[in-house]
Formats: C-alpha cells, structure tokens, sequence
C-alpha cells in the first residue's frame, strides 16, 4: 500500500495527530480543510486534486439542507472525487446519513472512536449502495466481506436469514426483536384479559367522583400601575427608587423588566425589557425575544420613563436644593456666612451634588450619547460604543470609510463582519496575510494589531458564508475590551439587525437610484440611530469624551481632505 493515492482532510481543529498518524500507515496527505464549507470552496475553485476525501461528518454549523446541498455541488464540480465520512452516532446524524446515501455517497462509517489502521482498510476498500442500506436499516454488520455481499433490499429483505431451529434443551439466543416480544408476554399475564381489563379500567374511571369544579377567577384589578420585575432584588430596588411602583400581580403591571434568564417567566401581553449581559448570548436573548428591547442596566431608569410616557424628574430636583432653610428667619440669630443670599446652603450628604447650570451631570451626558444621533447631522458613540458602517451601493466604500474612523479613534478595534468587507485591505493589510488570518475560520491567526488597531479581518477572495461566522456575537464579546468598535458592514444592510441596541450606523448612498430607494425604506423602519451620508459627503470621526464624536462635512471641504490626508 505504499504507492496509495493522496487524501485530502477535512475535519475542525483537535485532529492534527491524524494527519502524521495516517502518514505513518502509508496514506500521503495532499490537503486539510476544516469545514465542509471550506473544502467546498476549495472543490470550486479547482485547489482539491486528491481523488479521495476523508470527512469528519458532524458539522454542528450547518443545518442539513445546507449540508446536503454543499455536498451536491461537491459531487456536480467533482464527480470522481470519492467522498469518505465518518459519524459517531447513526440516530443523531440519520438524517444527513440518509441524504448523503441519496447523493451517491455509500463510504459512510459510524465510529465514536477510529485508528489510523481503520482508515486504511476504508481507503482502499469502496462500499457500495448494499452496505449503505444495511447501515440505514440498523443491521450490524462489520465493514468488511458481510457488508459486501449481502442481498441488495431492491432485490430481498436486508435481514439476515432465519437461523436453524434449535434443539429444546439449548434455549436460543435473545435478538432484539424476540427480546421485545418477551417481556410484552410477561407484562400481559400479569393485567386481566384485554377486552376486561378495558372495561374494568373504564367502569373504575366512571365510579370516580368528577373533579371539583375551578374556583371563579377573580376580576382583574381596574387599574395598572406598576412594573413586574424578573431579576434580582438591586434590579427592583433601583426600580423603585426611580419613583416606580413594583408589583407583583401581571394584572396591575405596566410593563414587564427581567434578567436574560428569566425573561421566559413574563407575560407575554406586556412589554418587556431584557438587561442584557454584554456577552454573545445577547444575540440570542435578542434572537428568542424578537418584541423585547435590551438595554444596559444603566439605561433602565430612562427606558422606563419613556415607554411610560412619564417626565424626567431634573427640573424639580434643584428646588429643595437651593430652598433657603428656616435658620434665615428673622428670629434666628444668623451666622456671618449664611447671611449672604448668593450663597446657597450646602445639601445634605445623602443628596446628590447639583449639575452646574452650563454642562450636565455624567449620567445625563451618557443618556445623551446612547441616543446616538445629534440635530446637527452628528453621531455621538460611548465608551465601549460599536458603530457600524454600510453601503448598500458601493462595499468598498464602506470599507475604506471603517479604516478611516478605526485611524482617528485611539485605542479602537475594526471587525470586519461581512464577506465582502475590505476595511483590512484599506488598513493596508497584505492580501496574503488575510489567507490565514480570516477570523471565521476556526485556527486562524486572528485578530492582528494594525497602527495600533485590533483588527479581525476576512479574506474576501474566499466567498465563505458569514452568516454562520456570527459576527455580531463576535462583536458583543470583544467590545468591552475597547473605547470604540467599528464594524465594516460591506454592503449587508441585514448585518445590523443584530447589533447592540446603543449601536449607531453610519450608512453611506450610492447614487443608484433603486438602492437608495431601498435604503430610505430600510431607514423609515431601522434608521433611528443612523446617520445618512450622500454621495457628495464624508465623515469625519474624533475622540469625544470616554467615546467618540462622528460628523458629516463635505467631501471637497478643507477638513475632509486633511482628514484623508
């Protein structure tokens, strides 16, 4: 077997002992993939020239249409390419066990554990459609001479036949069939008869007294005025102290607030917000609760005065702060200090310092950059902010543009979240660093630092399907770790469905008049925190406080070519 032909891998990370283990069995190895939507891209672009191919069969990323049709093209592209798969489960895996016997494929073997020597008894030895059909069909049969010659089940039964009757003093063995027959005779001579045992069952359910009926449901009380919480007990302390009512009867409440992980205990008739975590599982709490709003815990007090239409409390705070106290009547004998009316008292210790009247306190002005969007075509981002950046009409713009706010903000972090997103080539990121240095595929060399710049680049000449990369989940994960993070969208307007709540974007037209219609109907529906940029316009990003501060100018301005500059 020294002269066997090449195989090609393709199986995740935790594998790379089979590579030399197969070798020192005498299966050359010409090529190593790590998921079947990477060997797929590599059959398409004609890199795979080994005739076989030995595949880990669990791919949990894929669903199984998606599995099965990256398969089929595999087999249209290369129809000699012999095609090797092994499962560790029949049941959990039958179904795409059973689609890939209709596409052709019969090398299929189930193994929780293999070793090399295997490997090359499955090489050298192609199975066909008969063993295929008796692994489908359960039967246990080795992958050697039985599996082989067995009857095809379009010309008999897959069953092995009846075995010789044997003699009365030697019981025969137990099958799995007789086994079941078994113990159904001995559960039955234990009840009555059938028919009896129907009727006596029947005439004892009817001698039971009925069941008592429900007690009335009490009415519901007239008025709702309260929030139902689903969190800890800070959660509803903060709740009140914000001046709420917390109820605990789903009939009185407003609205409904709770953790991720009791989210599924609110009614679903209430509106709900989420306090979310700042880990990927967001995207999926967001994903699970598509009505729901997530928000930061810090958030909390004005999502709750919005959606309950109540005002803020500042303008009558400062009121019994600067109130004179009664020590200034005339009875009283005054101290020198106090007597001067330009002076106010000092407030107690439990109260909060009041803002100066020409800037805010940090807590409004945080309010204020979650907003997102200025009057003045401006978007203000916060500390740990993400800002995403797209263009529908021209990816490449959208790239270029993610490099250029990456640039101006220090300490940032630029993720490249699209297949067609180039803000890494703009960085000037080599187009042959990018090969295996694309963060969607498992062992890359990812992130890179780039001018002080973490970057998660793709590689775009790839064309792999990012939708099961999730990189808004990758976003959710790092963004803690960096004052702002810019995500180059390409030109997937989709991408953003998923980003954090307090996110802002940056969505830059075209021209082209049927995509800046569809863009404008996109923004009447998602564009609360969007900053619309025309052809003729750029933008310019600048440190702003813990955050940062995005504007629009014109393109041929004297402070957009120095800022290009």
């Amino acid at each position: 077997m020294g002269g066997m032909s090449g195989v090609h891998l393709v199986f995740p990370p935790g594998f790379e002992a089979l590579e030399e283990e197969l070798r020192r069995v005498g299966i050359p190895v010409s090529g190593r993939d790590y998921n079947l939507e990477q060997f797929h891209a590599g059959v398409l672009s004609g890199s795979v020239h080994a005739p076989v191919a030995f595949l880990y069969g669990p791919q949990p990323e894929q669903s199984v249409a998606s599995y099965l049709r990256l398969v089929e093209e595999i087999r249209i592209r290369k129809p000699n390419l012999r095609l090797i798969f092994v499962f560790g489960d029949l049941s959990r895996d039958r179904e795409i066990i059973e689609g890939l016997v209709s596409l052709g494929v019969y090398d299929i073997h189930i193994r929780p554990e293999f070793e090399a020597e295997e490997v090359r008894e499955w090489v050298s030895r192609p199975r066909t459609i008969a063993y295929a059909r008796l692994l489908l069909a359960g039967v246990e049969t080795p992958d050697g001479e039985e599996a082989e010659d067995a009857p095809s089940p379009e010309t008999g039964s897959v069953l092995p036949p009846p075995q010789p009757t044997p003699v009365h003093d030697a019981p025969p063995k137990k099958r799995g069939l007789f086994r079941r027959r078994d113990a159904g005779t001995e559960k039955k001579s234990e009840e009555k008869p059938g028919l009896f045992a129907r009727l006596f069952s029947r005439k004892k359910r009817d001698e039971a007294p009925p069941p008592p009926p429900p007690p009335p449901p009490s009415p519901p009380p007239a008025v709702r005025d309260g929030v139902l919480v689903f969190a800890d007990p800070a959660v509803e302390r903060a709740v009140r102290k914000a001046g709420f009512r917390v109820v605990s009867d789903p009939r009185r409440a407003l609205l409904a607030v709770a953790t991720p992980d009791r989210a599924a205990f609110a009614p679903s008739d209430l509106p709900l917000l989420i306090l979310r975590t700042g880990a990927a599982s967001d995207v999926l709490i967001a994903a699970r609760y598509p009505n729901a709003r997530l928000i930061a815990e810090e958030e909390l007090e004005n999502e709750l005065r919005a959606l309950l239409e109540e005002p803020a409390p500042e303008p009558e705070r400062p009121a019994p702060v600067f109130k004179p106290e009664p020590e200034a009547s005339p009875q009283a004998e005054p101290a020198p200090a106090s007597s001067s009316p330009t002076v106010p008292p000092s407030p107690p210790p439990s109260s909060p310092p009041p803002p100066p009247p020409d800037s805010r306190s940090p807590e409004a002005r945080s309010v204020r950059v979650i907003s997102g969007k200025g009057k003045d075509d401006r978007l203000t981002v916060p500390g740990r902010g993400v800002i995403y950046v797209v263009s529908p009409g021209d990816p490449g713009l959208a790239g270029e543009t993610a490099a250029r706010i990456a640039r101006a903000l220090p300490k940032s972090a630029l993720v490249c979240a699209g297949g067609m997103s180039t803000a890494a080539i703009a960085l000037g990121i080599p187009e042959a660093v990018l090969v295996e240095a694309d963060w969607r595929i498992p062992g890359a060399k990812a992130p890179l630092e780039k001018d002080g710049i973490t970057v998660w680049p793709v590689d775009p000449e790839k064309f792999l399907d990012v939708r099961d990369a999730l990189p808004n989940a990758l976003v959710s994960q790092i963004r803690s770790r960096f004052a702002v993070t810019v995500v180059d969208a390409a030109g997937d307007l989709t991408l953003t469905a998923g980003a954090p709540r307090n996110a802002v974007v940056i969505v830059l037209k075209s021209g082209s008049e049927l995509v800046d219609r569809l863009t404008d109907r996109w923004l009447r529906e998602h564009g609360k925190n969007a900053l619309v940029v025309l052809p003729h316009e750029t933008v310019r990003a600048e440190p702003f406080g813990d955050g940062a501060l995005v504007r629009k100018i014109g393109r041929f301005s004297a402070a957009a070519l120095g800022d290009e500059n």
